[in-house]
């Protein structure tokens, strides 16, 4: 549907929100949503000092930025061994559960045999992309692949924090998780390393040249983006 027809069937819809559900999707390069911005948005919908990271979140919607993610996402599981040497793919798309839902799934497993129980719908409460081991230790990994100059997505990407602590809590392994984070190697800016050095959360980055990825351990020597 078009922005007319959205602006038209939802009057109380934002101009911006019109927008966003316009472009969601679809094949729309950033600069075609900037010229849709300026012509189209209330004026008084957003800030101008906003602007760049407005755009930013509105190219994330488009059909082109999410592909790029997904299409990562996608070759990391087939070929991880040679993206990344020397690591170890668990798992990916690792659903967390209400710890509610879990203890009753428990309980009704331990009953199965004894009486008819109802089987649990468990509420998933989050989504870990990548469990993967690196080099000994296992990491609970946040892929953030959007080709954007903001830091937005970083800072998106620091849930892993919460996911990994919940990980652990939930499953009890062995050798308990770490956090990650995927994103660009160009992206990776000083307060970026900063942040994730205070939060001790560990930074791959991902380069891509001639449509084939590496993906790098971000150590003590990298040069951050400036």
């Amino acid at each position: 549907m078009g922005f007319r027809n959205l602006e038209k069937n939802n009057p109380y819809w934002s101009s911006l929100t019109c927008l966003a559900v316009t472009v969601m999707g679809k094949e729309y390069g950033r600069m075609s949503i900037g010229q849709a911005l300026k012509k189209l948005v209330a004026k008084d919908d957003y800030d101008k000092r906003d602007r760049d990271d407005l755009l930013d979140n509105l190219n994330k919607l488009t059909k082109n930025s999410m592909h790029n993610e997904l299409k990562f996402h996608r070759e990391f599981r087939r070929n991880h061994k040679e993206i990344l040497q020397r690591s170890e793919l668990i798992t990916s798309e690792k659903s967390l559960y209400a710890y509610s839902d879990i203890i009753k799934e428990e309980l009704n497993f331990r009953q199965v045999f004894r009486e008819n129980k109802y089987k649990i719908n468990k509420k998933q409460i989050g989504r870990i992309d990548l469990l993967m081991r690196y080099k000994s230790k296992n990491y609970c990994v946040e892929i953030k692949y959007y080709p954007t100059d903001s830091v937005a997505e970083f800072w998106d990407a620091t849930k892993v924090l919460a996911y990994t602590e919940y990980l652990n809590f939930c499953e009890k392994p062995k050798q308990r998780y770490l956090p990650a984070i995927m994103l660009p190697v160009d992206k990776i800016y000083v307060e970026t390393l900063v942040v994730a050095t205070r939060l001790n959360i560990t930074l791959f980055g991902i380069a891509e040249t001639d449509s084939s990825f590496t993906v790098k351990i971000i150590d003590d020597d990298f040069k951050p983006k400036y």
